[in-house]
């Protein structure tokens, strides 16, 4: 049952970025997408570093901010293996694919851990505008997506707290990241 409301969970748009990511990828690398600007953005390290990112992020936060807040218990019901798939399945392929299926010659450029930020910052940006404009999501008591951004819940402090260490803490993971893909490649050419 898709409603319009879910788009404004982060989870659900950065797993449809993965898949509109994917799409056109395949789209550009058996030609049937022209050429142009949008194939070289698409094709770039950075653009797949970003997708990867962005879902690192849904994976990340979720397990290690929501599921203790929310006390979520593992149960295989069809609405917790989509759960599942969105939260876990997707990210865990979309990093492996990034880390040893990565066939791009470039490496990705050193300042990308501070460009992929941009995206969640965005999105925060959209979350703060749509609340007081449009109330509750959905059927939820708040205007807010998660607890760990709801003004209704925390001070102000806290909130902006809360967003500045996953800022820090993902532009820290944003470079292991990296480390490891350069250590991948590095270790596929010498062999």
């Amino acid at each position: 049952n898709f409603n319009i409301w879910v788009l404004n969970y982060y989870t659900v748009l950065s797993n449809l970025l993965c898949v509109a990511y994917c799409a056109l990828r395949l789209g550009y690398e058996n030609h049937w997408l022209a050429d142009g600007r949008m194939r070289k953005f698409i094709m770039s390290p950075l653009a797949k570093y970003t997708v990867t990112m962005c879902i690192t992020l849904t994976f990340l936060v979720y397990h290690f901010m929501l599921v203790p807040v929310w006390g979520m218990k593992w149960d295989l019901s069809l609405t917790s293996i989509g759960n599942y798939v969105v939260h876990y399945i997707i990210p865990v392929l979309t990093i492996a694919d990034f880390l040893f299926l990565d066939r791009g010659d470039k490496p990705v450029a050193w300042y990308a851990p501070f460009s992929w930020i941009t995206v969640p910052l965005a999105y925060f940006a959209y979350i703060l505008l749509r609340a007081p404009v449009f109330g509750n999501i959905g059927t939820t008591s708040s205007p807010y997506p998660y607890p760990f951004i709801d003004f209704t819940v925390y001070p102000v402090s806290q909130i902006l707290l809360n967003i500045v260490v996953i800022i820090v803490a993902f532009v820290i993971i944003g470079y292991l990241l990296l480390l490891i893909h350069y250590l991948i490649k590095k270790g596929k050419r010498i062999d």
